[in-house]
């Protein structure tokens, strides 16, 4: 992890942050690739900079900071910042979709 941010204060749905775009995050380096994890809720990083993770490790909860509408994770995935597509057991991520969670 080479970036975080862990203090904004979650918002009232429908009233967007607009001076701070992802809120709370975490931003993971993955062999180059620059994974940002978006809309954290306040305080909830359970992660330090400079931390290794592992497959299934809790990083933080979702939250509703930044310029959010609702409570939702933002993932974005990016090579050079170049944004690249992304996929979850296969299926291509879409704007909006919506994901199971350990089967539920």
């Amino acid at each position: 992890m080479d970036a975080l941010e862990n203090q904004r204060p979650d918002t009232i749905p429908g009233q967007p942050d607009l001076q701070h775009q992802p809120g709370n995050y975490v931003r993971l380096n993955c062999g180059g690739k620059m994974i940002l994890l978006a809309h954290l809720r306040q305080g909830s990083v359970v992660v330090s900079l400079g931390e290794r993770f592992f497959s299934g490790q809790l990083i933080a909860e979702v939250g509703n900071s930044g310029n959010s509408l609702e409570p939702h994770l933002h993932v974005d995935v990016a090579d050079n910042g170049m944004e690249l597509a992304i996929s979850f057991d296969g299926r291509p991520a879409l704007i909006n979709a919506l994901f199971s969670v350990n089967g539920k």
